[in-house]
C-alpha cells in the first residue's frame, strides 16, 4: 500500500482501512463515496496540497476523527494538524466543530482562523 513515500490504495483499499489521492490523481471506483476534503493558506503548505479525495475507513465519523486519520497516514499532515486549536474546519461549506458528523460525499475543509472588519 505504501510506494515511494506516497500511499496509495488499490481495488480492496475500503477494506483494507480505506485511502485516498490527493491533487488530481483520480478517482477509485467506490463513485460518491469519496469525501472531498480542502485545505487553505498555511495548511496548504503544509500538508502539501490544497485538495484531496479520501476513502476514510468505517471508524471515521467526525472531523476530528478525520483530523487523526488523515494525520496519521502522512507527516506534512500530522504537522499541519499539530496545532489543533488554531485549526477550523467546515463541513459543506458550513462552520463545523470537532465532533460534528461526517459522511462519504461530504466536502470537509480546514482552514487557519479567519477575522474581518
Amino acid at each position: 500500500m505504501l510506494s515511494g513515500g506516497r500511499r496509495t490504495a488499490g481495488r480492496n483499499s475500503r477494506r483494507r482501512g480505506g485511502g485516498f489521492r490527493a491533487g488530481r490523481l483520480g478517482r477509485f471506483a467506490y463513485g460518491d463515496s469519496a469525501m472531498k476534503v480542502l485545505f487553505f493558506a498555511w495548511l496548504r503548505d503544509k500538508a502539501g496540497t490544497g485538495e484531496m479525495e479520501v476513502f476514510p475507513p468505517d471508524g471515521v465519523s467526525t472531523v476530528s476523527a478525520l483530523m487523526d486519520w488523515l494525520a496519521a497516514g502522512d507527516a506534512r499532515r500530522a504537522e499541519a494538524f499539530s496545532e489543533r486549536k488554531v485549526v477550523r474546519a467546515a463541513v459543506n461549506r458550513e462552520f463545523a466543530e470537532p465532533d460534528t458528523p461526517i459522511t462519504p460525499g461530504d466536502e470537509v475543509a480546514f482552514f487557519p482562523p479567519v477575522t474581518g472588519g
